[in-house]
């Protein structure tokens, strides 16, 4: 049944069915090896489309930051939080709010 489901959502929905399925506890062991067998065949499938998804990410975000494949260079990325420099800043080392001095 694997092969025949398209989307990731539809994957994700059939696992739902068969945990439900085996959590229930009425099948039979064969039924539950099956159904279970099935299940994994899914997950492997799963795993490997957000495998595939996360590197189509990241190749999409290293080239809107600016990477560069050839050196490993990168611009600054926007969405990483940094350490505001005050020093440079304010010519202090203390934060704006920091204890005064004296």
């Amino acid at each position: 049944m694997a092969g025949k489901m398209k989307t990731l959502e539809q994957r994700f929905a059939r696992l739902q069915e068969i945990i439900a399925k085996l959590e229930q506890g009425s099948l039979s062991l064969d039924e539950s090896i099956e159904v279970y067998a099935e299940g994994m065949k899914l997950t492997a499938s799963c795993r490997e489309t957000l495998s595939e998804m996360t590197a189509k990410v990241k190749a999409a975000r290293e080239q809107a930051l600016g990477f560069n494949a050839a050196d490993k260079t990168q611009a600054v990325d926007p969405l990483s939080p940094q350490e505001p420099d005050f020093a440079k800043n304010t010519g202090s080392a203390e934060a704006p709010d920091g204890p005064a001095a004296g």
